[in-house]
């Protein structure tokens, strides 16, 4: 099965940080992933919309805007990249700006101190 989803493991970036081959793994594998969601979203996305079906939110980006609003803030932390200098295709990128700028997740998705936190916690030794 091909992974579309390039968010679901936002912890790696944390784990791999300072070690730099273990990054540049952990980055391929998430371009890899990204190339594949650009992929999906031309095959299967609206092109009246940021969004899988177009204008709307759907359930699709609800379940991942959690991940997505973790994942973004833990690249440029982490990773010390900006996944929108070139790691994000044209889709993937407009898709990514859509769900973060919905009210909804700004107010539920944790600060970046919050989140830094938490990821600390989790990769603890």
């Amino acid at each position: 099965m091909v992974e579309t989803s390039p968010f679901s493991n936002f912890l790696v970036f944390a784990k791999t940080a300072g070690d730099d081959a273990a990054r540049d793994t952990a980055l391929q594998r998430f371009q890899a992933q990204v190339s594949n969601a650009e992929r999906f979203l031309g095959l299967h996305g609206a092109d009246s919309g940021p969004f899988l079906f177009g204008q709307e939110m759907s359930l699709a980006e609800a379940a991942i805007a959690p991940f997505v609003a973790r994942t973004v803030p833990c690249l440029k932390e982490y990773a010390r990249v900006d996944p929108f200098d070139g790691i994000f295709g044209y889709r993937v990128a407009r898709l990514v700006d859509a769900i973060l700028a919905r009210p909804s997740v700004q107010e539920t998705s944790l600060s970046e101190d919050a989140l830094f936190a938490l990821v600390a916690e989790k990769v603890r030794p």
